[in-house]
């Protein structure tokens, strides 16, 4: 197991630096800090504590805090691993010695729109213990252990209890301005992991509760962009459902209504009402804000018809996108361009048109992630929507499509090709002749998602040709399991790509076929190197044996076994999870994986690597060296390489004897060499039924020829028949 120990003291902030993905850079080192605790045990047996010292704030959590007297005010010092859960930096399993008791503790002033402040690549404001004044939190009645929505001057945010704060769930939610203190967390599952932070109270006491209510009016819905005095105040609208349940988001109330006047989104986690597009509706609840974009909140909701036809979209251009007017209201944009061609969910794409350029937003809600878009122009009809996280909102403005029908265009699928098709150089001669193009392939997962997958999905394909990298996937909800299991079949149309020698075909839109076909590796040869007509491969070598210590880099370490002369790269990535014990440098190995390639100059002819992707992959072969000669095992004989079966042969000598293994056909020539003046002791190799040239010999008895030579220079040599069949058709 490689281990990286860092035992030296730092401050807080020191620790809390992140990358550009967002991953902390001391993630997986064991740190040493000291500070005060200003959670203790309020939000779980496990935790999160937080401590703090004069820098920055940190979590602490794992079952070796279960049991302890910790309490707030403690100075304490803790070591542990560090890791990241959903964006939150924690320090796990600490070790945790208290040092002394009863400090105070002051929070620090901050704002909403201050939670996730950056400075020199720190949040320095996640994992404090903060207080913000003139805070509303949204909704009525009593508390639950769930997210709610607070808003400041400055913006909204979001405030969290634990189910373990049993003094505040069931007290009434505070209305009007109140001042809350807690400590900063974060709840973000994407990287770079710089959004969804939350407040987070210890005790009834943090909530400095007072009263306060609002008014209520029935307007058009057009006024409300027209009078910014309605922010907080109660409305009753009528209008038609332009988007309904379900198509948003599937877990909370998130749909659009238009009047004559204009539209709005009506928005709640609380209540969920079943509309429909066309459905005519009275809404009665609170005007808010959510980063630039109106809505009503909680509100109550009443079908007063079915069936209304849905107002025409409002023709509109890229220019008159980016104003305020027109928000909530269904709108249509034509002769639109986008580069990329597949779209995925969650993300904001640019396009373009006549009159300059827009945002669309794709919500991963919709059946919309995965769309194959054309080269040329189309339309799109969409809710004219806003996310703007600064004042005065006067920027973010996007067109929200609510399906795959609000594209207008006839998209032309590519034909099926195979993967080894993809694979074939172009003019230069390295490159795939396909590079820049949109091709579709179908091929049996030989890794799955979750392998290799950090920032974006990654995974590899082979057919009967050859096999492929794919990148950047996109997938449709349901198909995350199966993308998850080796040997699915699965369709994939992408653009391909070329990345530090390996061909990708990246914006991969992918669907699940429902076959399945376990892939048996290739096997390679004794003395034979990995090449580019291996690539993206799965391939087996066996007998491999280590011969210099890990090259370990940030992102993973790299391994060495010489397979004949050949030394064979195999690669370890810190994304596969892999720990492996020490290697010795005497036993054999059999080791599978998939071939890869790191190269960052042309022609691209160097850098091959065999990329592990599970811990079985790495096979030692445990065997004593013999006090005599002998061949072990053989087996099966007769075998049948076209079955895809492989010749087993262990030999044994004792260490100072230098050993040999052949093939020879019955005409006493020699065709394949297995092992060639290899150090004694216990070696398992493997016969593929080819010659030296990579030809598959015909079937017939063949003759294994083991030759042992003593330090004497005494040969001693051992024959056996085999014999290579084929299957009865």
């Amino acid at each position: 197991m490689i281990l990286f120990l860092f035992l030296q003291l730092l401050p807080i902030r020191e620790v809390r630096k992140i990358d550009s993905e967002g991953n902390p850079l001391y993630s997986g080192k064991t740190v040493e800090v000291t500070g005060i605790i200003t959670v203790g045990y309020e939000f779980g047996s496990k935790g999160p504590l937080f401590m703090e010292d004069t820098s920055a704030g940190i979590a602490l959590y794992g079952s070796s805090l279960q049991g302890k007297d910790i309490k707030i005010g403690d100075s304490v010092m803790a070591k542990g691993v560090v890791e990241a859960y959903k964006g939150l930096i924690e320090i796990q399993d600490p070790e945790v010695t208290v040092i002394s008791r009863g400090h105070e503790v002051k929070p620090e002033t901050v704002t909403i729109s201050e939670m996730g402040k950056i400075e020199e690549d720190v949040e320095i404001n996640e994992g404090r213990f903060v207080i913000m004044n003139n805070v509303k939190i949204e909704g009525s009645g009593t508390f639950e252990s769930k997210e709610y929505i607070i808003q400041d001057a400055t913006g909204s945010g979001y405030l969290w209890i634990y189910w373990t704060q049993e003094d505040i769930i069931g007290k009434p939610i505070p209305q009007g301005n109140i001042s809350i203190k807690g400590v900063i967390g974060q709840y973000d599952s994407d990287s770079p992991y710089l959004d969804h932070y939350q407040l987070i109270p210890r005790m009834w006491e943090d909530l400095d509760t007072t009263g306060g209510g609002i008014p209520e009016e029935v307007i058009p819905i057009g006024r409300l962009y027209e009078d910014s005095s309605y922010l907080g105040k109660t409305v009753k609208v009528t209008g038609v459902i332009t988007v309904a349940t379900g198509v948003f988001s599937k877990d909370w109330l998130d749909v659009y209504v238009q009047d004559t006047s204009g539209g709005i989104n009506l928005f709640s986690f609380d209540l969920l009402y079943t509309l429909e597009e066309g459905d005519s509706i009275i809404a009665k609840g609170v005007v808010g804000e959510y980063n630039g974009k109106l809505e009503i909140k909680d509100p109550e909701i009443e079908i007063v018809g079915k069936g209304s036809p849905l107002p025409e979209p409002l023709s509109l251009t890229s220019k008159e996108l980016n104003q305020e007017r027109y928000e909530g209201m269904l709108i249509k944009i034509e002769g639109v361009r986008v580069e990329e061609e597949v779209l995925e969910g969650g993300r904001t794409y640019e396009f373009t048109d006549s009159y300059g350029k827009g945002r669309i937003w794709i919500d991963p809600d919709t059946d919309i992630p995965g769309i194959s878009l054309p080269s040329d122009t189309f339309s799109i009809i969409g809710i004219k929507s806003q996310y703007d996280t600064l004042p005065p909102y006067t920027e973010g403005y996007q067109i929200v499509p609510r399906k795959r029908k609000d594209f207008l265009f006839v998209s032309v699928e590519p034909e099926i090709i195979s993967i080894g098709e993809i694979q074939s150089p172009g003019e230069d001669g390295y490159s795939s002749k396909y590079k820049g193009k949109s091709v579709k392939v179908k091929g049996y997962i030989t890794a799955p998602k979750y392998v290799f997958s950090a920032d974006y999905v990654k995974m590899f394909i082979q057919d009967s040709t050859g096999g492929v990298c794919l990148y950047k996937i996109i997938s449709v909800e349901g198909d995350s399991t199966y993308l998850d299991s080796l040997f699915y079949e699965i369709e994939c149309r992408g653009v391909v790509d070329e990345y530090k020698g390996v061909t990708e075909i990246t914006n991969c839109a992918v669907k699940i076929t429902g076959n399945k076909k376990e892939i048996v590796p290739e096997t390679l040869g004794f003395n034979l190197s990995l090449n580019e007509k291996l690539e993206s491969k799965l391939l087996t070598i066996y007998g491999v044996n280590p011969v210099a210590e890990p090259d370990v880099d940030v992102q993973g370490y790299n391994l060495f076994f010489k397979n004949g002369t050949p030394v064979i790269t195999v690669r370890v990535d810190s994304t596969t999870k892999i720990k492996l014990d020490s290697i010795p440098k005497e036993n054999p190995f059999i080791i599978t994986g998939i071939v890869s390639q790191y190269d960052t100059e042309s022609p691209y002819n160097t850098g091959y690597q065999l990329l592990l992707r599970f811990e079985e992959d790495m096979k030692m072969i445990e065997k004593e060296p013999s006090k005599d000669v002998r061949i072990e095992k053989i087996a099966p004989n007769p075998f049948a390489p076209d079955l895809g079966e492989r010749l087993e042969i262990s030999i044994n000598a004792p260490y100072e004897y230098k050993e040999s293994l052949y093939i020879y056909n019955l005409r006493g020539e020699k065709i394949r060499v297995l092992l060639e003046n290899s150090g004694g002791g216990s070696h398992t190799l493997f016969w593929d039924g080819k010659d030296e040239r990579e030809r598959k010999v015909n079937i017939g008895i063949y003759i294994i020829l083991f030759r042992a030579v003593s330090p004497s220079g005494k040969k001693i040599d051992i024959k056996k028949p085999v014999v290579v069949g084929t299957p009865l058709k």
